[in-house]
């Protein structure tokens, strides 16, 4: 007489290995991507050595935007400080 044993397939017990949240698991950059994020810093670099040209400044609402998270990023860093001193 057989036994009716219940076991996982080997597709149920693939699918509950793999059905973790994407969070967990991020998608890497392919190659390219991964290459134009590390180079991009450089642009303006570039621009100015071969074109001769300088980038203008920032003036404006950009500037003032610019002005106003550089001051948050220095206040956080400060109560960043101030917290571990206690």
């Amino acid at each position: 007489m057989k036994e009716n044993s219940v076991s996982a397939s080997p597709e149920t017990k693939k699918t509950e290995s793999t059905n973790q949240s994407p969070a967990l698991n991020p998608p890497k950059p392919s190659g390219l991507i991964n290459t134009l994020g590390t180079l991009l810093p450089f642009a303006p670099l570039l621009y100015e050595q071969f074109t001769g040209q300088k980038i203008p400044a920032l003036t404006g609402t950009l500037a003032e935007m610019n002005s106003a998270l550089i001051a948050m990023q220095l206040s956080l860093s400060q109560i960043l400080n101030n917290q571990q001193q206690l």
